[in-house]
């Protein structure tokens, strides 16, 4: 119950995962607008100390399953959150009886936000071009 993250992680690149869990609706507990602001301070924190290499990805972590959130999921998406859904979580703990690799799993997260963030451009430009 503190104004902080959940969790903030680092891989052995130095990129970092700022995350949020719930059990409940991400906007019902305002979850994904406090994501993102806490994400964008850790961003100007790592710019300010000079390291604007590194990357900061939001993730939000929820034991509902992705038909539970369908209807949050496209707005946390848009503002560049991960979205790790129950049937998410069972699949990365698979992936712990393999060899780790952080930094792959890490561009795999930053892969699917921008794909689902083009997904979104699209679908609000296909919007605009039904309506002209």
């Amino acid at each position: 119950m503190t104004n902080a993250s959940d969790m903030v992680l680092c891989t052995p690149g130095g990129n970092y995962a700022v995350i949020e869990v719930t059990t409940g609706l991400p906007k019902t507990e305002r979850k994904m607008p406090n994501l993102d602001v806490r994400a964008q301070t850790v961003k100007r924190r790592l710019d300010g100390s000079n390291n604007k290499h590194l990357r900061v990805l939001p993730v939000l972590v929820t034991s509902k399953t992705r038909e539970e959130i369908k209807s949050e999921v496209a707005d946390t998406e848009k503002l560049g959150i991960w979205v790790v859904t129950r049937e998410a979580i069972h699949e990365l703990l698979i992936r712990t009886l393999l060899p780790l690799h952080p930094e792959k799993l890490f561009e795999e997260a930053e892969r699917a936000v921008r794909e689902t963030i083009s997904k979104h451009n699209a679908d609000l430009f296909d919007g605009f071009s039904d309506q002209a």
